[in-house]
């Protein structure tokens, strides 16, 4: 049997079955998104689809560079093993106009669009009634920040959706050398991420400072006092 094409969607395995889909989508969104647009994230809970998804990216590119650079990354505690996906993806049909409306299809209609909604949410908004930390939370949150220039070996993350947990950040900081952990502070929206040494701190802040959580929140960083 001959290898599969490079294209936009990912087959991923290997998964943490014990986890609801909600969460895991959001999990795989922001593991993969740090590698391109991700346009849909497939998962079933039905018995023989557990531990497994389907990425889509916007681009072959970015789909082959997620592929490259997750092979084998531990995720939820187990390794994802991924491979380019056999058939076309619903989401890239969609986009090029090929996509067919057959007699199963228009059945599942009902299914595709709570899907299509499950998808917008996986990028999803504040909740409503955000508005900020107390006043005196932002002063203490303040002092803990270090002045522009300095560097140290921990940053702070600040604005988090409240939905963010220790283990989503885990996800995307994970990956860097000298990791070592993070914590949620007691006011919502903020997290500490420690790192060993001030370099990998500095490679962690580069990368992904700015970076979009969703299509409404994106990482603010700082460098902290420790």
């Amino acid at each position: 049997m001959g290898d599969i094409p490079p294209n936009q969607t990912l087959y991923v395995q290997n998964l943490n079955e014990k986890l609801n889909k909600v969460s895991l989508k959001k999990l795989l969104y922001l593991a993969f998104s740090a590698y391109g647009r991700v346009i849909d994230i497939v998962a079933c809970r039905g018995e023989s689809l557990r531990g497994q998804a389907w990425v889509v990216f916007d681009s072959v590119g970015s789909a082959t560079t997620a592929l490259r650079s997750l092979q084998g990354f531990p995720f939820l505690g187990k390794a994802m093993r991924i491979q380019f996906a056999k058939g076309k993806s619903n989401a890239v049909a969609l986009r090029e106009g090929t996509y067919e409306l057959g007699s199963k299809r228009r059945k599942r209609g009902e299914k595709d669009g709570k899907k299509k909604e499950e998808s917008q949410k996986l990028s999803g908004s504040r909740e409503e009634g955000k508005r900020g930390i107390e006043a005196e939370a932002e002063e203490h949150v303040a002092g803990m920040a270090l002045a522009a220039g300095e560097v140290s070996s921990m940053l702070m993350a600040q604005e988090l959706p409240t939905e963010c947990t220790e283990e989503m950040l885990a996800v995307l900081f994970r990956r860097f050398a000298g990791f070592h952990e993070i914590r949620l502070a007691g006011q919502r929206g903020i997290a500490f991420i420690e790192f060993r040494d001030e370099v990998s701190a500095r490679t962690a802040f580069q990368a992904y400072n700015g970076f979009k959580l969703s299509q409404t929140d994106a990482l603010k960083l700082t460098y902290a006092k420790r």
